[in-house]
């Protein structure tokens, strides 16, 4: 548990970069996946983002360091949730 607790610490501090994979969960339906996109690149360093419905995926391409942290704040203000899948 202890391992775990450190490891999403660490995530969230520090910066990604290139393009990184995100699990959301909650979404329902094509507007869902609209709202998380339309959030996604409202976000400062992100310069592309795919959000795939079925496998409840964002493909988020960066042009400049961006914290998962940061990623995650902005899915969360649509009503879902990110985790970092790589």
């Amino acid at each position: 548990m202890k391992s775990l607790l450190l490891s999403v610490f660490a995530v969230s501090l520090f910066a990604l970069e290139g393009t990184v994979e995100l699990k959301v969960t909650g979404m329902t339906c094509p507007t869902c996946t609209r709202a998380v996109k339309t959030a996604l690149l409202k976000t400062d360093g992100v310069k592309e983002a795919a959000v795939y419905l079925k496998s409840e995926k964002a493909v988020v391409t960066l042009n400049k360091n961006v914290s998962f942290e940061t990623l995650s704040e902005a899915i969360k203000t649509t009503g879902y949730k990110a985790e970092l899948i790589k």
